[in-house]
């Protein structure tokens, strides 16, 4: 049974009309290993080959007809693609591209919920048959147990699914209120049980297990606009602007009413919880250190410009320069269109990429600050690579500037953010932080604000380097 199958008449039909015809000749490559595209297809008229190009000679490992649908594992669950496909013939396909099947499914709730319904029985199914199979020995040719990871993941995969599937009748039965008394108390356990579980794995067996319940549980959880967000940002990045707004505003937002409930259970997780709550200590932390003239701070990384935003009006009263670097032209892009200067305040953007200046490789330079802030970056940094960054900072500061650095402290939802969201953050213990700076050679660093998954921690760069005159 393919994808399509899983699908009632009318969505199928909504579905076809906002796919692209597309004609493909014979031996074209439509589908690349290793790519991580997730536009998929179906073959209308002719046929497509699984290769494996890498034998020799090439092996042809399936031959797909009209009606199959390939791809959509990748659209689902965000994998780079597993396996070469082209065309056996010359094709007809109908595509549906990663971006305008996204923008669509947002527009159309109907169309979204039967969606990833499907994409959930789908999913399902074929991670059972992975399972049968690695139960008969069916993927090795030894008759070896399921590991163990393996059979706690599914056990508590199917457990959620199951609770999953009751919050949705109970939004329709009675509404969002009894949903999310309920849906609080279901991921709850969730937690708990997956802390136990991923918390005597080691990092191989919980990737295994990770990729499993994301599998199993990213197409209900989907439906939530955190989720979404999450699961499709483009990896690499040091916070997508858009996931990270969403989580600071807090608002519930989904492609249903299930999603919606499912999306205000996300928000009310530690994790997010944190983002949430260090923003203001993180203000305040930069607030107290402003000296008491024209001042001039220096934001790295600027997120959806939350911290910037909330800057502006404190910097208003005697005047000053934000300098914001970050690599992301759609944040400076929008920081740069908006008008501090009424306000007495100046904005200078500076597109340079965060890693380049994390390892002192960057030659632009930002003169020195009063107030450095790494906003949200310590969290997608190594240690080492966060030394050489307080190392680097050095060079853009006066003599008694003050460093602010929030981050991410460790918490029982870190497996729900790391491998069901596919969103994984470095976490740390802010004392380690602290010693670190002291190892830098930082003055009197400070652990400024601790609370739930979010922290704050500030120190003085030697005032040996010499007094800044703005």
């Amino acid at each position: 049974m393919s994808f399509m199958d899983h699908l009632g008449p009318q969505a199928r039909t909504r579905l076809e009309e906002v796919a692209e015809r597309i004609r493909v000749p014979r031996r074209e490559l439509v589908i690349q290993a290793g790519d991580t595209d997730c536009d998929f297809y179906r073959i209308e008229d002719g046929s497509l080959e699984v290769v494996d190009r890498t034998a020799r000679p090439e092996l042809v490992l399936d031959v797909l007809g009209p009606g199959t649908v390939v791809g959509e594992m990748s659209f689902l669950t965000g994998d780079a693609r597993s396996a070469d496909v082209r065309a056996g013939e010359d094709c007809v396909l109908l595509k549906w591209s990663e971006d305008s099947l996204h923008a669509e499914l947002r527009r159309d709730p109907k169309l979204a919920s039967a969606f990833y319904r499907a994409s959930a029985r789908l999913l399902a199914k074929r991670l059972r048959a992975l399972t049968a199979a690695a139960a008969s020995g069916g993927l090795g040719g030894d008759r070896a147990a399921v590991p163990e990871e393996v059979r706690g993941a599914r056990a508590l995969a199917d457990t959620m699914k199951g609770e999953l599937l009751q919050a949705e009748a109970k939004v329709r039965r009675t509404g969002h209120e009894d949903a999310e008394t309920f849906l609080a108390e279901v991921f709850e356990r969730f937690v708990e049980s997956g802390r136990r579980l991923f918390a005597a794995l080691s990092p191989a067996e919980a990737e295994v297990a990770g990729k499993l319940l994301a599998q199993e549980l990213s197409p209900y959880l989907i439906r939530s606009r955190l989720a979404e967000l999450a699961i499709t940002r483009r990896s690499g990045r040091t916070g997508d602007p858009a996931l990270l707004a969403h989580v600071e505003t807090g608002t519930a937002q989904g492609s249903d009413a299930l999603g919606e409930v499912l999306d205000g259970a996300l928000q009310r997780m530690e994790t997010p919880l944190g983002f949430r709550d260090r923003i203001r200590p993180t203000i305040n932390a930069i607030e107290d250190a402003l000296p008491d003239r024209s001042a001039r701070v220096l934001v790295l990384n600027v997120g959806p410009g939350t911290t910037i935003a909330r800057l502006v009006p404190i910097l208003a009263n005697s005047g000053g320069e934000i300098t914001a670097v970050d690599n992301d032209s759609e944040a400076l892009a929008f920081l740069n269109s908006a008008s501090v200067a009424p306000l007495k305040v100046s904005l200078r953007v500076v597109p340079e990429d965060l890693s380049r200046i994390a390892t002192g490789l960057s030659l632009v330079n930002l003169g020195p600050h009063d107030v450095l802030v790494a906003d949200g970056l310590l969290e997608y940094l190594p240690d080492r690579i966060v030394a050489t960054l307080l190392r680097a900072l050095l060079a853009h500061s006066a003599g008694g500037s003050t460093l602010v650095l929030n981050l991410l402290m460790p918490t029982d939802d870190r497996f729900v953010f790391d491998h069901l969201l596919q969103w994984p953050t470095v976490r740390r213990d802010p004392g380690a932080v602290v010693r670190l700076l002291e190892a830098v050679g930082y003055v009197d660093p400070t652990v400024r604000y601790a609370e739930g998954a979010g922290a704050v921690v500030v120190a003085k760069v030697p005032s040996m380097r010499g007094a800044f005159s703005g």
